[in-house]
């Protein structure tokens, strides 16, 4: 988001279960100990939709706002967004975690890479699932 919308920040990669999530000072920008944060002008913030959304609101400006300025296309933002959360991020994130697993255990078990389906597959049998709530977007302007 940040690079959309032309922001310099500074990437710090960190793995989920890195030691740094759990120090001092982590924990003093996120309490939960967990990723992504971001810290915008001393103001912390975590979870990747609320940091999404933060973002474009506060940096999207003009006719290329990522962010709208009138209420009720605020609440179509809102909607698609916690739609995606609860529909599309349990997919991605099961497979995030079935990758783990089978580099973790390697080929036994049946997790051969050849069944663990890409995050692209995925992502196109949870649209084609829910395609009647998605053909409901209106058209773009």
């Amino acid at each position: 988001m940040a690079t959309e919308l032309g922001i310099p920040f500074q990437h710090v990669p960190l793995g989920h279960d890195d030691p740094v999530l759990k120090s001092p000072g982590y924990l003093r920008i996120n309490p939960a100990g967990a990723i992504p944060t971001i810290v915008d002008d001393g103001f912390a913030l975590a979870e990747s939709l609320a940091i999404n959304l933060f973002l474009a609101k506060k940096y999207g400006d003009g006719a290329s706002s990522l962010y709208p300025s009138d209420t009720e296309s605020e609440a179509q933002v809102w909607r698609w967004s916690l739609w995606a959360q609860r529909h599309l991020e349990p997919w991605i994130q099961r497979d995030r975690l079935h990758e783990e697993l089978r580099k973790a255990v390697g080929d036994r078990g049946g997790l051969s890479a050849t069944h663990s389906p890409s995050p692209i597959s995925t992502l196109r049998r949870c649209f084609l699932r829910r395609a009647r709530c998605i053909s409901t977007l209106p058209a773009a302007p």
